[in-house]
């Protein structure tokens, strides 16, 4: 039930929203969720265009986007896609391989985290990378 409602109040409307790109991704939205954020899931990056609500690319507090590159879904080039597409979101990659991790930054990225550390750094990173976002 808690996952129903952070999931209809993503997007544009929500103080802190983020998108997670991921072909499951539940660790990722449950350290999301569990730090305040409305946190939804996109399978991939053409689902991502049309989630978290109408305008949601040009909201004044952008949402945060995490792409899980621990799957087969979601590969480093995605990052580029959505850099293309939607320039000043801030894009957190999660990777637990190093060479991925490496290229998700290298595509632009700002910056990329571990499964290890998923529950203890993402919420301060999201919360810095978001509010770096209003000044971009």
């Amino acid at each position: 039930m808690a996952r129903r409602r952070a999931q209809r109040s993503a997007g544009g409307g929500a103080p802190n929203p983020a998108l997670v790109v991921s072909d499951d991704g539940e660790d990722i939205l449950a350290a999301l969720e569990g730090a305040g954020f409305a946190a939804e899931r996109a399978p991939g990056v053409a689902e991502a265009g049309g989630a978290g609500g109408a305008g949601w690319r040009a909201v004044a507090t952008p949402p945060l986007v995490v792409l899980d590159l621990r799957g087969e879904g979601v590969r480093p080039d995605a990052v580029r896609r959505l850099r293309a597409e939607a320039g000043r979101l801030p894009i957190v990659a999660v990777a637990d391989e190093p060479a991925a991790a490496r290229a998700a930054v290298e595509a632009g990225a700002n910056e990329s985290v571990g499964t290890a550390e998923l529950a203890r750094e993402l919420p301060e990173l999201a919360n810095v990378l978001l509010r770096m976002a209003t000044l971009w």
